[in-house]
């Protein structure tokens, strides 16, 4: 029975450090992407939901000047708290 409470908890720990090395690699990932588009962008301030956001708007398939002011809107409409 132990064994196997030591098994869990250690299946548990794996799967939350990895859950946690993922979501930092998308940040990191979503931040390069970015950075090519709106270099002023702070992803560590972004909600996942708004990160979600800006990389929807990346994979669409506007222009790169229709990409930089659609995140750009969108920057600045978070920033400004609307």
């Amino acid at each position: 029975m132990t064994s196997r409470v030591i098994l869990s908890a250690t299946l548990v720990a794996l799967a939350v450090t990895a859950t946690a090395a993922e979501a930092t690699t998308r940040r990191e990932a979503a931040e390069i992407r970015l950075s090519r588009y709106a270099p002023e962008v702070d992803v560590t301030k972004l909600t996942d939901t708004e990160l979600a956001v800006l990389m929807n708007i990346l994979r669409s398939t506007d222009t790169d000047i229709e990409k930089r002011f659609r995140l750009r809107s969108f920057v600045d409409r978070y920033q400004s708290g609307d």
